[in-house]
């Protein structure tokens, strides 16, 4: 795996968590990223909207409305129907 592909993430506690970044999708005027947790035995992807971005730091809030969720989904799904494998 490419690092350049690699988004490191500080939680809550100060712990840096690895994500590799999959896509970045518009989805009614905001922008989501789709990352995969480095590592993780399970393939869940968490999706995170961009909250701001500057020359040098890029804030993400986590994405409470399952329906909004579902549809940024849905939307990496066909992007990238061809570059992964999915299960239903």
């Amino acid at each position: 795996m490419s690092r350049d592909h690699i988004l490191v993430m500080t939680d809550e506690n100060g712990k840096k968590i690895e994500f590799e970044f999959l896509d970045q999708i518009e989805y009614k005027g905001n922008q989501y990223v789709v990352l995969l947790p480095v590592g993780e035995e399970d393939d869940l992807v968490l999706i995170l909207q961009i909250e701001s971005e500057d020359a040098k730091k890029t804030s993400y809030i986590a994405v409470e409305d399952e329906a909004v969720a579902d549809a940024v989904y849905h939307l990496f799904r066909e992007r990238a129907k061809d570059t992964f494998e999915f299960l239903d």
